[in-house]
């Protein structure tokens, strides 16, 4: 089922329409299909992945290292406050090393650190439901349709004869090109 003339092909040369079809499949099912090892295909499809990462994906991971980060710094607390009960140890070296502030009194240690806990925690339950919001938002989000987005770049003024033969280097070159035009248009009308 391998297909010569594509196991040939660079990445940049692969016909775009079909390499999005092939996205969607497993990588030894595409792998197959191309004709080419697996590892190659996963070089292919990562430098597409690498390339083509959507801001709305970028803001995702940033709000869920901010929940990952909420999470920790509760966690933190509350295992040195599990600690400091258990320990006969100084506590002072461990709790500014985890960057809690030091208090002589132990109640005002206790209740600084509980606060600290409840601080996080509130924190973490926020930055959950946002982005719980943000997976929800963006399952509300069409599909990407790639018809519609090479008839965009017509509209922008490039010349595209057959979709179908679009290649993804010039693809990609365009779509760099139209986002940099876009953005120049918005500089240029906020500014």
């Amino acid at each position: 089922m391998s297909n010569y003339r594509l196991s040939e092909l660079k990445y940049e040369d692969f016909p775009l329409k079909l390499f999005l079809r092939l996205l969607r499949l497993t990588d030894i099912r595409a792998a197959k299909i191309v004709g080419c090892t697996e590892t190659r295909w996963r070089v292919f499809k990562n430098k597409w992945e690498s390339s083509h990462t959507s801001l709305e994906s970028d803001n995702q991971l940033e709000q869920q290292k901010k929940v990952s980060l909420s999470f920790v710094k509760s966690q933190k607390a509350a295992l040195l406050l599990k600690w400091m009960s258990l320990s006969e140890e100084a506590a002072r070296p461990l709790v500014e090393e985890l960057g809690f502030k030091w208090k002589e009194d132990p109640e005002e240690l206790v209740k600084y650190l509980t606060r600290e806990i409840k601080k996080e925690l509130t924190k973490y339950e926020n930055e959950t439901a946002i982005l719980e919001s943000m997976s929800n938002e963006s399952e509300e989000v069409e599909k990407f349709d790639i018809d519609e987005a090479i008839a965009s770049l017509e509209l922008m003024g490039f010349n595209i004869d057959d979709y179908n033969k679009l290649t993804v280097g010039k693809y990609t070159a365009m779509s760099k090109v139209a986002s940099k035009r876009i953005e120049k248009q918005n500089n240029a009308s906020n500014g």
